[in-house]
């Protein structure tokens, strides 16, 4: 083992690394954010009353139809909907901090 080898292998080392961490950072600039919501909803609803529950990606800001939702510690969310008779189209959006927006549609019909 000689300087030069020990050096070459250093450099090669601390290459690899951030390369790996500008591959890590725009990969994660690029990916839309996680949003998952809990399958118990049916989509015929007979109360008049809702609770969307859900999880999205940890600091990620989320609305249900345009109006903001505060996250728990773990990412959970939680809002209570009014639904009027017939059908109510509820909208999901996750944004995060890179803007990208991931948003799932629902459509629950309220049997009146």
């Amino acid at each position: 083992i000689n300087p030069r080898t020990i050096f070459i292998t250093g450099y090669l080392t601390i290459a690899l690394f951030v390369g790996g961490y500008i591959a890590w950072q725009v990969q994660s600039f690029w990916r839309l954010p996680s949003l998952t919501i809990d399958g118990s909803l049916s989509r015929s609803v007979v109360d008049p009353t809702i609770l969307i529950t859900g999880r999205a990606e940890a600091l990620a800001h989320v609305t249900v139809n345009g109006e903001p939702v505060l996250l728990t510690k773990d990412a959970n969310f939680s809002v209570p909907l009014y639904l009027r008779a017939g059908i109510n189209p509820i909208r999901i959006e996750a944004t995060n901090a890179a803007g990208r927006v991931r948003s799932k549609q629902l459509f629950l019909l309220r049997a009146s």
